[in-house]
């Protein structure tokens, strides 16, 4: 959560600091009813960190939606609905 206020206020070298040595942020869509999951959002946590994962999707609308938004990777409870979501995104045009 610090990493977050840090990029928030603007602190991006604290939020490096922060994040340092870390690949990859596993987030949920929201938090404490802040919105963690938005384009802005994503710009601005993957200046630091190589891949966004969320956590946790299990309908495929959300999952379609999150990497349609561009995170990275999506924890979930069904695998199978996933991989079916993923695929069907990258046989489109």
């Amino acid at each position: 959560m610090l990493a977050f206020l840090a990029l928030e206020l603007g602190w991006d070298r604290l939020a490096g600091r922060i994040l340092r040595g870390c690949d990859a942020l596993q987030i949920p869509e929201r938090a404490a009813g802040i919105t963690l999951v938005s384009p802005p959002r994503l710009a601005k946590w993957k200046r630091h960190v190589r891949e966004i994962h969320v956590w946790t999707v299990n309908e495929p609308s959300e999952m379609r939606r999150l990497w349609q938004l561009g995170v990275d990777g999506i924890v979930t409870d069904r695998a199978d609905l996933a991989l079916q979501v993923r695929s069907s995104l990258e046989r489109r045009p």
